[in-house]
């Protein structure tokens, strides 16, 4: 029976897909150490991550993340059951009140270790943005829309995901005091996870990094945003130009922010970087 259960969640650009897939690609050798990374939902060209967690925590009632949960910790002959999506972080703030005291309610069963990786802020602005202008349209109001990194600031939805802080804290009234483990993304991920969860033996590998789309890729998003597309034209599309973009190399220079974004992002940031600093050591090299 599972003794402990160790949640990842993310953040975008920690190197959270490349952990994702060390974890699918070792199950086997973890497995024999007594730590179980269970087969994701997604097919076989699919990110092994378990994005049912997000559906499960958004549901009104929390009834499937408990079902799931029990069957796993019950069935599991191993001590660590891993679960990891960057969801967990990027849609914290839209889980359902069933879906929050269903995370209560493991953290009451097992001992819970939530792990979590935070970028350096306007790093972590550039990137997401980017990302948000990719995704189709949805219920989230930013998502796939011609807007500029400005007006997706002013979104709260976004703005919200720079109090890192405010995820940690709340993340451990939930689950317990203590069970938030937070790192800086320095290019470790893998073998940060596997020191903290003891296999370091294991042995890592170097993080398989996607570099963040540049300048002319990040245009053309835009303009594609102003056209309307069902999902899987959209897919195509930002494929074909994320495409594009790395062909071009350096010729897509890195998006640059005004030095107006950039404070920006710093005075929304400036309490959590502070409180992460102070509460656990945390800090950030500039940009």
């Amino acid at each position: 029976m599972v003794e402990r259960v160790i949640l990842h969640a993310g953040t975008p650009k920690t190197g959270t897909t490349s952990l994702q897939v060390y974890l699918a690609r070792k199950r086997d050798e973890l497995a024999r150490r007594g730590l179980i990374y269970p087969p994701t939902d997604g097919g076989p060209s699919s990110k092994p991550k378990h994005q049912w967690l997000v559906g499960a925590l958004m549901a009104p009632d929390g009834r499937e993340f408990k079902r799931r949960l029990e069957l796993l910790l019950n069935t599991q002959d191993a001590h660590t059951l891993i679960l990891s999506t960057e969801g967990l972080f990027h849609h914290w703030w839209d889980f359902s009140k069933g879906g929050r005291e269903a995370l209560r309610w493991l953290g009451e069963v097992v001992p819970v270790g939530l792990m979590v990786w935070f970028r350096e802020p306007v790093e972590f602005v550039r990137s997401n943005y980017i990302q948000m202008l990719k995704n189709p349209t949805g219920f989230v109001p930013c998502y796939g829309r011609d807007l500029s990194i400005e007006q997706v600031l002013d979104d709260p939805w976004f703005a919200r995901h720079l109090d890192y802080v405010g995820f940690v804290r709340d993340a451990e009234r939930l689950l317990g005091a203590g069970t938030v483990m937070p790192f800086a993304y320095d290019g470790d991920t893998i073998g940060l996870f596997l020191a903290a969860t003891g296999v370091s033996d294991v042995g890592a590998e170097a993080l398989n990094e996607h570099p963040t789309m540049g300048a002319v890729g990040t245009e053309l998003l835009r303009v594609l945003n102003r056209r309307e597309l069902d999902v899987e034209q959209k897919r195509k599309a930002v494929e074909l130009i994320g495409r594009l973009d790395a062909m071009l190399g350096p010729a897509s220079e890195r998006l640059v922010l005004s030095e107006d974004t950039e404070r920006r992002i710093r005075d929304l940031s400036q309490a959590s970087v502070r409180a992460l600093a102070e509460d656990f050591g945390i800090r950030f090299d500039s940009a």
